[in-house]
């Protein structure tokens, strides 16, 4: 079955732009960034609060500011890369800098409040949280007997043996820009799909040895702009809510490339064929928490998360460049798509945040968060031409469930000198019998502050780990098996008031 449905997916994702299971999982899983202070004891502060990033956990966190509050987070990314396939490994990298955080809370006290009853302060916060990097560079190489021609062969199953003029570009009718249909026409405009008498035929003949190479190059990033509302009662509950707005961007450029080995006896020289996809959106959703203080050393928090309720639009383009020999003579063909775009609707899984604090000797925080997330629940919606996407829905019910996250973080302070670590755990949804159903993602994480009366600064390395299972075309040459490493240079510049 992991076979099967890996090979009905990529045989979708090289002659389509489709929305699918892996657009919904990718904005729906959320490896949180945001301050140094935060991204130090790897997101793990539920129970703790006290930062803004903390309102994309639990939002109860803003009522502990006992003052007003600004922070600015710059970032340094460098991500790694390596990929193997065939007993072949290519890595590659990529360098960006970007914008984690930037948060302002409001501390309003309450000017009657009566000793050690009532609302001690009412809180309010604005700003930005990170919530996931897309950079990354990802080469595969490799030589099979197994070519991207064939996935091209395959899809001539759509169109009739006696209507296949109609892929000619001179009179396609999908010219209005089908997208299922445009990798299927360009490969036979560019010959290397033709016909004979008898049928379809590929101009790389049987048992044709190709050099093989992909290059996967993506950038964007996935963020959050929080309005937060939070109270403190008696220094024992806090209570908060945050409306969440988010939005993304994401773009994808996948270079494939082939060429002939010495000795062989087809036609066929070589192909490049590039595609471009992009997603920009964005969504809201609301979160709400509580944290309860029985005792001065022990917080317990929980949240919840509403799904995020997104509209998306795609753009998609193609284009490809071949050579191939007629009788004795090199000819090179090339060919664009138009440019396509598709507007839709997204919908992505509620969560359930619970946390435990603990302070040993005013000096030690530590904290730890479940986070339980239903990913069964992830649906795209009221897509163009009145698409109910129910066969992507369908496929999203069958291949995913539930998971649980974890993470750890501790801070330990001396005077003005703080020291912190943590760790995440971040679950596959993906049921046994599929691709990626052991792709776990993990965050190690370290840092250190130093925090006089009114500035502070903050300074983490976080490193994510996660690897990534697929096929480099149809399933037939092999899994490719990608490992990735995302290391991240976070300062936050604080200023209380």
């Amino acid at each position: 079955m992991k076979h099967i449905l890996s090979v009905v997916a990529l045989l979708i994702s090289l002659n389509s732009w489709g929305q699918d299971i892996s657009d919904v999982y990718r904005y729906s899983s959320n490896v949180y960034s945001g301050t140094a202070r935060f991204s130090g004891m790897a997101g793990s502060i539920g129970a703790l609060g006290g930062d803004f990033s903390a309102v994309s956990i639990n939002p109860a966190g803003l009522g502990v500011y006992r003052s007003n509050d600004f922070s600015f987070t710059p970032n340094l990314n460098f991500n790694r890369s390596n990929s193997s396939y065939q007993g072949q490994v290519g890595s590659d990298n990529t360098f960006n800098l970007g914008i984690s955080n930037i948060g302002l809370a409001l501390t309003f006290s309450n000017p009657v409040r009566q000793e050690d009853i009532g609302i001690v302060s009412f809180n309010f916060g604005i700003g930005y949280n990170k919530l996931r990097d897309f950079n990354s560079s990802v080469t595969t190489s490799g030589v099979d007997v197994a070519s991207i021609t064939d996935v091209f062969l395959e899809a001539t199953k759509r169109v009739p043996y006696a209507d296949r003029n109609s892929l000619s570009k001179e009179n396609s009718p999908f010219a209005n820009y089908n997208s299922s249909y445009w990798g299927l026409i360009m490969a036979w405009n560019n010959f290397i799909i033709d016909a004979d008498a008898t049928g379809y035929i590929s101009h790389l003949a049987n048992n044709d040895i190709v050099f093989q190479n992909r290059l996967i190059t993506t950038s964007g990033s996935q963020g959050e702009y929080a309005l937060s509302f939070a109270g403190n009662v008696a220094d024992k509950f806090y209570f908060g809510g945050t409306l969440g707005i988010q939005d993304l961007y994401y773009k994808n450029k996948t270079d494939y490339s082939e060429a002939a080995v010495d000795g062989n006896t087809g036609e066929f020289q070589d192909l490049n064929y590039k595609q471009i996809f992009e997603t920009i959106g964005s969504g809201y959703n609301f979160k709400l928490g509580m944290i309860i203080k029985p005792i001065h050393s022990l917080r317990i928090g929980v949240a919840f998360h509403t799904p995020t309720f997104f509209n998306l639009k795609d753009r998609f383009s193609s284009s490809m460049d071949t050579h191939v020999y007629d009788v004795n003579t090199l000819k090179g063909y090339s060919m664009d798509s138009p440019l396509g775009e598709y507007d839709y609707n997204m919908v992505t899984p509620y969560k359930f945040v619970a946390s435990l604090g603990y302070i040993l000797l005013d000096k030690i925080a530590m904290n730890i968060d479940y986070e339980y997330v239903d990913y069964t629940v992830m649906r795209l919606r009221s897509g163009g031409q009145s698409n109910s996407f129910k066969a992507e829905n369908d496929q999203i019910s069958a291949m995913v469930e539930s998971s649980s996250n974890y993470r750890f973080g501790a801070e330990y302070h001396e005077g003005i000198f703080f020291l912190r670590g943590g760790y995440a755990y971040y679950g596959s949804p993906y049921k046994q019998g599929y691709l990626n159903s052991n792709s776990n993602t993990q965050v190690f994480a370290g840092g250190v502050g130093l925090r006089t009366g009114t500035f502070y600064t903050d300074f983490t390395y976080s490193k994510t780990r996660f690897t990534d299972e697929n096929f480099l075309y149809n399933g037939s040459e092999g899994v490719v098996n990608d490992k990735h490493s995302q290391n991240q240079f976070i300062l936050t510049f604080g200023y209380k008031f």
